[in-house]
């Protein structure tokens, strides 16, 4: 099925009434949130790990649908746009790493779905590809759209993994990622984010959980049995040796830790790799964060010179990431319409 133009009809009867009287709209069951490089990749691959969860890849593929016009309207897409987004699948980056066989796309051309469809039925073929019950997502991109997101999947669940801003900085300096080119703006957006997130999650208490990622280093088995807990299954065993069956869910783009066993090495680095300098302007901007969730403050207040030279260092770095953002969106957007390919370099 290398393109979707020579398949599909809304005339499906069978399949249409199969897939209105499925759960799809359920789907995926809970979302694990936090900013990159938090664990949210190692919290993935631990519940992946269990008898009946099963987490893809990352999903910012989705983002061009995330939008209260189309997520939340109930009417049925029409063919033509049931094509195109079958092809923009195909020759996505990033959904081929979900590794679902074509053929498994031909449902969206037979049944007349809407956007929420569509990504609950990719959700729940994912979750029957490993015969699994519970589908849940972990794509940092989702952020942006979190309170969206909890308005049309009300049921679902939140995990939140908080991560030391500093030690998350130093993670994506070792990976020579573009978000480390300006600590100011690695800072910034750091607690950017953690805003956006206790924003959304405000109004869902009952259904949100929140863990550092230290913990779960420190005292794994406790931590995962919570989480456990909250997602309403059985702790098992087999979700501590996760990183037997890591290279089967993730590729060697990551840290080369998620394919060991848990251990605390990857703890309080920022206290020996990064200098006096380095923390004062990365605490200037994330100080209120790191407070916030129990983090010790190591540098005193700046003089007004060095605060001076820290807002100018932001102010030079947020033109450049609010164009990349925006080009990335308007990429995807263009992409997910017109049915086009969208490589990996729009992928942070």
């Amino acid at each position: 099925m290398k393109k979707a133009d020579a398949a599909g009809s809304d005339n499906s009867s069978m399949s249409l009434r199969k897939y209105e009287q499925s759960d799809i709209l359920s789907y995926p069951h809970f979302f694990i949130v936090g900013t990159q490089r938090s664990g949210t990749t190692l919290l993935r691959l631990i519940l992946n790990s269990h008898s009946s969860i099963a987490i893809p890849e990352e999903a910012a593929f989705f983002m061009p649908f995330l939008t209260r016009k189309k997520l939340l309207d109930p009417k049925p897409l029409p063919l033509s746009v049931r094509k195109n987004l079958v092809n923009y699948l195909i020759n996505n980056y990033q959904f081929k790493k979900w590794k679902l066989d074509e053929s498994k796309l031909l449902p969206i051309l037979e049944n007349s779905f809407s956007y929420h469809q569509v990504i609950g039925f990719l959700y729940k073929t994912f979750a029957q590809k490993y015969g699994k019950s519970i589908c849940g997502d972990k794509s940092p991109a989702f952020i942006r759209k979190l309170n969206l997101l909890l308005e049309a999947y009300p049921k679902a669940k939140i995990i939140h993994i908080i991560r030391d801003g500093r030690d998350v900085y130093l993670s994506f300096k070792k990976k020579n990622h573009p978000a480390a080119s300006s600590i100011a703006g690695a800072a910034l957006e750091w607690r950017i984010k953690l805003f956006l997130i206790s924003r959304a999650i405000k109004t869902r208490q009952g259904s949100v959980i929140e863990v550092k990622y230290e913990d779960l280093l420190q005292h794994p088995v406790s931590v995962i049995e919570k989480i456990c807990a909250f997602l309403g299954i059985a702790f098992e065993n087999e979700m501590l040796e996760f990183w037997k069956q890591s290279s089967e869910f993730i590729d060697q783009q990551h840290s080369d830790l998620i394919f060991k066993p848990i251990q605390t090495s990857n703890i309080n680095k920022w206290e020996t790799l990064m200098s006096s300098a380095e923390l004062a302007q990365y605490e200037f901007f994330a100080q209120k964060g790191l407070k916030e969730y129990g983090y010790p403050i190591s540098q005193g207040n700046p003089n007004f010179i060095k605060k001076l030279i820290f807002i100018s260092n932001i102010l030079s770095f947020l033109p450049k990431r609010i164009c990349k953002i925006m080009q990335i969106a308007l990429r995807m957007r263009i992409a997910s319409m017109y049915g086009l390919e969208v490589s990996s370099q729009y992928y942070e």
